[in-house]
């Protein structure tokens, strides 16, 4: 994740869920977790962005 992108990939194959969970709930809270009106608004604007690419196309 940077400042203004978000890089998704694939699971590898054997990923253990359970053990990313528990490493997850040990780890420190992260500060800068955004809240889910601040996630709902980014999906908004990339909809947004994806529409307005569209309709100019």
């Amino acid at each position: 994740m940077t400042e203004d992108s978000l890089v998704f990939q694939k699971v590898k194959k054997g990923f253990d869920w359970e053990e990313w969970e528990r490493r997850v709930e040990a780890a420190n809270p992260d500060p800068n977790q955004l809240t889910t009106e601040e996630i709902c608004e980014i999906v908004r604007e990339v909809r947004y962005q994806k529409y307005s690419s569209m309709v100019l196309s």
